[in-house]
């Protein structure tokens, strides 16, 4: 999603903070315009992993427009997504932005995860119905994000320090 320019507004209903001076709209810009790219030719071996062509940023690192990329959690899967808090005088705390958006925080300060309430209702369900435990239920959505290369979704920094030192040595 971060890739086509989704990025996430708080504190304004879904729209932009009005005090975001770094904020630009990338589709009015004529160099960014999109590219037909289906007349490359594919590599052998490498038609299911279309998960591996962009390394995920470290939650907390910021896009090119000052946005926070944050990991969030829904049941379509794991994602880095830029989230936009709102800086007006008087804003609510960010964890309150988030929650505003349908959105819980799993931190309560320096905030790099959230998950949906969608996510959260499911995982409820899953675990009263069918006794699904956590790690279980994120095995999941890690195989919905990227179901060629699960392993690959990475769950904290020592996982994606794991995946790269297996990709060096490979």
């Amino acid at each position: 999603m971060r890739q086509v320019g989704v990025v996430i507004q708080l504190g304004h209903g879904g729209k932009p903070c009005p005090r975001n001076s770094n904020q630009s709209d990338s589709f009015d810009d004529p160099a960014d315009q999109w590219e037909d790219d289906d007349e490359e030719e594919e590599e052998e071996g490498t038609e299911g992993a279309d998960c591996l062509q962009d390394i995920q940023p470290a939650p907390g690192v910021y896009d090119p427009h000052g946005n926070t990329i944050m990991v969030i959690v829904d049941k379509s899967g794991v994602h880095h997504i830029p989230v936009h808090h709102c800086r007006c005088d008087g804003h609510a705390a960010d964890d309150m932005q988030l929650l505003e958006m349908g959105l819980f925080a799993a931190s309560f300060k320096r905030i790099k995860t959230a998950f949906t309430f969608g996510v959260l209702d499911d995982f409820l369900m899953d675990n009263l119905e069918c006794k699904t435990s956590a790690l279980h239920y994120f095995s999941k959505l890690r195989r919905v994000t990227c179901s060629a290369f699960p392993h690959t979704v990475p769950v904290s920094l020592l996982s994606r320090f794991m995946h790269l030192r297996s990709c060096i040595h490979v």
